[in-house]
């Protein structure tokens, strides 16, 4: 262990691990009755995603500004991460990436947090892997209005977000709609397809554009059922699932 903050640390293969108990440490941060509904404690596929997007890009920035040394020091860590990261999270049964692992537990659960190991500027995956992931969250997680939380064929899946504050924290994300998860997938889709997957994501954009009238003019409300119609819950307006559809607008635009 070379890093500790709080409940975060990194340890010596070059991941990130987290663990507090009782205690939610990523954005599915649900808590009934003093625990949390989706505690994914250890290591988090999407957090270290973004540690080796992250360390990446530090070595860009140190070669911009001709600072090599370090950049070279930062590489050697951004290499390990990489090789443990695919030793740790790639679910060869499954083709796509295990949720969370702690120990000898590996989470299958199918959820969305993998789309960002498919679709950040520097993966660790290869293409092969980056598309089979996604590939499997299309068929199993994505909906017109963005991606469930959770594959309907896991028997924890709630499709529909109702009832008591406790009821509907037990299901937020057991399957719920996020929008805000669509401009990750249509950009692993986009860096697999290229412009011919732009009919596919065009139209997710346009299915958006349908709902913006639905519960608050010109927005998009934080998440949705995630059985069809996939009626709108939650607040009525997030700035985050907007922003989502904009960002995949100009993927779209990239590639015209």
């Amino acid at each position: 262990m070379r890093l500790k903050s709080g409940a975060l640390c990194l340890h010596e293969n070059g991941l990130l691990y987290a663990k507090v108990e009782g205690t939610p440490l990523t954005w599915m941060d649900a808590v009934v009755d003093g625990q949390p509904v989706t505690w994914r404690p250890g290591y988090a596929v999407e957090v270290n995603a973004l540690w080796y997007n992250a360390l990446c890009y530090y070595v860009t920035m140190c070669d911009k500004h001709k600072r090599h040394t370090e950049a070279n020091r930062v590489k050697v860590l951004a290499e390990k991460v990489k090789q443990t990261f695919v030793e740790t999270f790639w679910n060869e049964a499954d083709g796509c990436l295990y949720d969370y692992v702690d120990g000898d537990y590996k989470d299958a659960s199918i959820r969305p947090n993998q789309v960002l190991a498919a679709s950040l500027t520097f993966s660790p995956l290869n293409v092969e892997q980056q598309k089979s992931v996604i590939d499997v969250l299309k068929k199993e997680l994505l909906t017109p209005l963005g991606l469930r939380t959770l594959s309907p064929s896991d028997p924890k899946y709630q499709g529909v977000l109702e009832g008591s504050q406790r009821q509907r924290d037990l299901a937020l994300h057991q399957g719920s709609v996020f929008p805000w998860l669509a401009a990750f997938f249509a950009e692993g889709y986009l860096n697999i397809h290229k412009r011919g997957g732009l009919p596919f994501i065009k139209k997710m954009v346009d299915d958006f554009e349908g709902e913006m009238g639905n519960h608050c003019l010109s927005t998009i409300s934080e998440c949705f059922n995630g059985n069809p119609p996939h009626v709108g819950k939650g607040a009525i307006s997030m700035a985050w699932n907007v922003a989502a559809v904009i960002r995949i607008i100009h993927l779209t635009e990239k590639y015209n």
